[in-house]
C-alpha cells in the first residue's frame, strides 16, 4: 500500500471519527428540540419516537402565555439586562486588567495569573453564600445588580486570560509612536491598542454573554422577586414538584439557547479567532 493511500484512509478514518463524534455531541440538542413539538402522550409512549408523529405547539403556545402574573417577554427581559450588564462590566474591566498584566512589569505577576487559572477550577455554587453576605452588607440583594456583578465577577478571570496574550504580542514600538504624535496613555489604548485585540475582545464578550445568560444558580440565590427572574428560571419551573413537564421544560430549553446559537452564527469568525489566535500568543 502506497503513501497516497495510507494517507488517505488516514484521513477519512479522522473525518469520519469526527463526524461520530459530533453527532453524539449534538443528539441531546436534537432530542430537546424535538421533545418539544411532541404531544405528552408521544413523550411517554413505550417505544421513543426519534421524529414527532404531529408536530404540535402546544408546549410554545404556553411558554408564551402568563406564569403566575409574569409573562415570557418578562423573563426575556431580565436575562437581556443580565447578560448584557455583565457582558459590559467583565469585558471593560477585563481589558484594562489584561493590559496591566502585559504590559507592566510588578511583583509575583506570575502568581496573579496563577490565581486567575485556578478561580476558573472552583465551582460557581463556592461564591454564592460569601457574595450573598457582601450584598446583603451593600444592600443591593434583590436587585439586578446583584446577579449582574456576581456573573461579570465571575466571568472576568477567564477574560483576562483570554485578553492578556494579545496585549502582550502588540509590539511597544506602535505605543510609542503614537505617543510621541502626541496621544496620551488612554488615547493611545483605545485607539491603537484595542483595535489590534478586537478579535480577543469579542470571544471575552460573547464568553460572558453565554455564561451570564445560562445562570441558574446567582438569580434563584440573589433574586426573590418573580418579575426580575431571567428564563432559565422560566425553564427551573417547568419542573414540577410531583412530576416534570417534559414538552414544556424542552421547549423553554429551545427559547434559551436560541440567543446563543443566533450570537454564534453571527460572531463565529470572531469568536474562533479570538480563542484560537490567544491561545499561542504572548
Amino acid at each position: 500500500m502506497n503513501k497516497s493511500a495510507v494517507k488517505s484512509i488516514k484521513k477519512y478514518s479522522c473525518t469520519s471519527l469526527a463526524i461520530a463524534f459530533t453527532l453524539i455531541y449534538l443528539f441531546p440538542l436534537y432530542w430537546m428540540v424535538i421533545t418539544s413539538f411532541k404531544t405528552k402522550s408521544e413523550i411517554f409512549s413505550i417505544v421513543p419516537t426519534f421524529w414527532p408523529e404531529s408536530f404540535s405547539m402546544e408546549a410554545y403556545i404556553t411558554q408564551f402565555t402568563v406564569h403566575d402574573g409574569i409573562s415570557m417577554f418578562s423573563y426575556l427581559k431580565n436575562s437581556m439586562i443580565i447578560s448584557v450588564g455583565a457582558t459590559v462590566i467583565s469585558t471593560v474591566l477585563a481589558m484594562f486588567a489584561a493590559y496591566g498584566l502585559a504590559r507592566y512589569r510588578m511583583k509575583r505577576k506570575r502568581v496573579m495569573i496563577l490565581i486567575l487559572t485556578i478561580t476558573q477550577m472552583l465551582p460557581m455554587v463556592m461564591f454564592l453564600a460569601p457574595m450573598l453576605q457582601t450584598f446583603n452588607k451593600l444592600g443591593i440583594t434583590g436587585s439586578y445588580a446583584s446577579v449582574i456583578l456576581f456573573d461579570a465577577l465571575f466571568s472576568i478571570p477567564m477574560s483576562i486570560i483570554i485578553l492578556r496574550p494579545y496585549f502582550a504580542a502588540i509590539p511597544k514600538e506602535l505605543e510609542e509612536a503614537s505617543i510621541v504624535d502626541g496621544c496620551n496613555r488612554f488615547n493611545c489604548f483605545f485607539k491603537v491598542i484595542l483595535p489590534n485585540a478586537y478579535p480577543g475582545i469579542f470571544a471575552c464578550a460573547s464568553f460572558a454573554f453565554m455564561s451570564a445568560w445560562g445562570d441558574l444558580m446567582a438569580s434563584m440565590t440573589f433574586l426573590s422577586d418573580g418579575e426580575k427572574l431571567p428564563m432559565t428560571v422560566m425553564m427551573y419551573k417547568s419542573i414540577g414538584r410531583y412530576g416534570v413537564n417534559w414538552n414544556s421544560l424542552m421547549a423553554t430549553a429551545t427559547m434559551v439557547i436560541i440567543p446563543i446559537v443566533i450570537l454564534f452564527l453571527l460572531m463565529r469568525k470572531s469568536l474562533v479567532s479570538g480563542l484560537t489566535s490567544g491561545s499561542v500568543k504572548g
